[in-house]
């Protein structure tokens, strides 16, 4: 598949090119082709898939196939493609033939699902693969090779969601005087069709609201698909985005679609529904999801009560992630209203309490939730029971978290860890236990017990050796952000340094960026400064390698900063005191190798900004986040 679309010829053709609606139309044309690079006359026009608009990356497949044609002809971007790889073998599957991708790793091995128990969206494999698919085509684009001079997607109401997040990724990271990013919207997703599921089903509303917040961010032109004018002097390529990509979803929709034709009994088609949704909900393809159930329709009443209700926590997990909270407490109403077991219902109060707690900031009425499945659950000794009920405590230790009452939280953390020691090895009761003594040290933190912390989370060390690396780099984040607390920098800064190394071995540039900045931080703390000033000038590198964000002009103060602080010989905070904000506002501060001799000029004022050290790894990823609270 890949190498056909590598391999197709492109045809072209005069159409018309959309122009923006804020510019007069005497102006408009002049505008855009002021802004186009004079080397790059294409317009390359990105569009939906046809007959399977929802299947994640589809559209933007095509593009990111001729990028990949282009990485692979040059041997310099040997090392580059292989930073990618990982993402890259995710994408295209069929890759992994060619002897250069074998020894990929899996993403799946590497980067961290969102948590279902946890109610955290944040996908590490989206983000990675959006981080990396962004890197790849910026590069295109900005290659001489390249005589792209305006990749518009069109039609982007229809365009798949993980498609937008990278046009948009792409957009954000385009350099000054590279090629253009434009959008254009129109087109519309099929609305699926489900009795008693319709209210959470809507694809054009949902769709809209996101696309909303997209376009209010992006740097670049919107064009409206109204207002038309033609562009005689650019030429116009047209690519339609693909249906045969060899991604897990793709197989399970098709796995999906192939039950429903062959008129499976419901137990078979329920699963293939249940397996298809779950990897569309946590891949963030929203409207996916939402299609799949519309496959389905009618046949959603011969499943069992138990499928009917995991495929509605599916729906109400998707509203949830989409900032849509009401919305998605709706949802787990009905869930459990489905449910005919104690412990279905059990963990739809468990899902509800969850939201109400974090998301919607009523840590009594979820608690109330939490009561209930309690009492469904207390009197069972088998260890699925077992398990729920030491989360069903965790949470609750977390709703007494939200009132500060430090004490009664600790309880709870106390009971969950009871339960969760009496029930069987799993993996999910593993990740709980590590959760319950992760929240035991961050309750010994906020009491500043921070000694008694340090002693209870190095209880993980012994787990290093046969940890995945991602656990390694967590464990070695929190346990420098902890020692950092009590002054023992040495220390700190080792922890952060191992963390950093496992992110670098993986590839992982987001990370790699937190982690390095953090580590001057500690560094600069510990009157490290030269070896500081290291470090925040590998962040910034780092940054212009994943794609500057808001966070560099910051890391650009703390390294001219502890630069400064060299140049002076002075190793304090207190007594370095440079107005380094002037420069930036000036526009004075530049890169490694401009001139920097007006940096000494300033006179001293007492500012502080210098990173703090974290204790926790985990952020939000803006990167690939469409949807924000403000939508809910």
């Amino acid at each position: 598949m890949l190498q056909s679309i590598q391999n197709s010829q492109v045809l072209t053709s005069p159409q018309a090119y959309f122009v923006p609606v804020a510019l007069e139309p005497d102006r408009a044309e002049a505008r855009l082709l002021e802004q186009v690079p004079t080397a790059k006359p294409l317009v390359l026009r990105v569009r939906p898939v046809v007959g399977d608009a929802t299947l994640g990356f589809g559209s933007i497949a095509p593009l990111v196939a001729r990028a990949l044609s282009w990485a692979e002809a040059d041997p310099e971007n040997k090392e580059f493609l292989q930073s990618i790889a990982a993402e890259l073998t995710w994408l295209f599957p069929e890759l992994r033939s060619k002897e250069f991708f074998k020894a990929a790793p899996e993403l799946t091995e590497i980067a961290i699902a969102p948590s279902r128990r946890r109610l955290h969206k944040e996908s590490e494999q989206i983000l990675r693969v959006t981080v990396a698919l962004g890197r790849l085509l910026r590069k295109w684009l900005c290659s001489d090779e390249c005589e792209i001079g305006i990749v518009h997607a069109v039609h982007v109401d229809g365009i798949d969601e993980q498609s937008v997040r990278v046009m948009r990724r792409v957009a954000d990271i385009m350099p000054e005087g590279g090629p253009l990013i434009l959008f254009s919207r129109g087109g519309e997703f099929k609305e699926p069709v489900v009795e008693g599921l319709t209210p959470w089903l809507g694809q054009k509303e949902r769709r809209a609201a996101m696309l909303e917040g997209v376009m209010q961010n992006l740097k670049h032109v919107v064009l409206d698909q109204d207002a038309r004018s033609p562009v005689s002097a650019l030429e116009i390529v047209e690519i339609d985005g693909i249906a045969n990509l060899g991604t897990r979803e793709k197989a399970l929709v098709e796995a999906l679609n192939t039950s429903i034709e062959e008129n499976d009994q419901p137990e078979t088609l329920a699963a293939h529904a249940i397996s298809a949704i779950e990897e569309a909900v946590f891949t963030l393809n929203f409207p996916q999801a939402r299609a799949i159930l519309g496959q389905i329709g009618g046949r959603l009443v011969e499943f069992s009560p138990k499928q009917q209700h995991e495929l509605v926590l599916h729906l109400a997990f998707a509203e949830a992630f989409a900032c849509r909270f009401e919305s998605a407490a709706e949802a787990l109403q009905y869930a459990m209203s489905l449910a005919d077991r104690a412990d279905e219902k059990a963990m739809s109060h468990f899902f509800l309490a969850l939201l109400k707690i974090k998301r919607l900031g009523q840590p009594l009425q979820g608690r109330e939730h939490l009561d209930h499945a309690i009492a469904m659950l207390k009197d069972r000794t088998d260890d699925a029971a077992l398990n729920d009920l030491a989360w069903l405590y965790n949470l609750r230790a977390l709703s007494f978290v939200e009132l500060r009452d430090v004490a009664n939280a600790r309880k709870q953390v106390l009971m969950g860890i009871k339960y969760n020691k009496a029930c069987k090895r799993t993996p999910d009761s593993i990740h709980l236990k590590i959760n319950l003594l992760s929240n035991m040290t961050n309750l010994e933190e906020f009491t500043r017990q921070v000694p008694k912390a340090i002693e209870r989370w190095s209880v993980f060390e012994p787990m290093l050796k046969s940890a995945a690396g991602s656990f390694a780099k967590h464990y070695h984040y929190r346990m420098g952000g902890l020692l950092t607390k009590v002054d023992r920098f040495d220390e700190a800064s080792d922890h952060f340094m191992k963390a950093y190394a496992e992110a670098r071995k993986s590839h992982d540039l987001f990370y790699a960026v937190l982690i390095a900045r953090d580590l001057g931080g500690v560094l600069y703390r510990a009157g490290q400064v030269e070896e500081a000033a290291r470090w925040f000038e590998a962040c910034v590198r780092l940054q212009d390698e994943m794609g500057a964000d808001d966070a560099i002009s910051a890391d650009w103060v703390a390294l001219w900063y502890c630069r400064w602080c060299v140049t002076s010989k002075t190793a304090g905070a207190n007594a370095v005191k440079q107005p380094l904000y002037k420069s930036i506002s000036s526009g004075s501060m530049g890169h490694e190798g401009e001139d920097q001799s007006g940096a000494n000029a300033f006179a001293p004022v007492e500012f502080q900004f210098l990173p703090r050290p974290g204790t926790k790894l985990n952020r939000p990823f803006d990167i690939t986040n469409l949807y924000w609270e403000s939508a809910s």
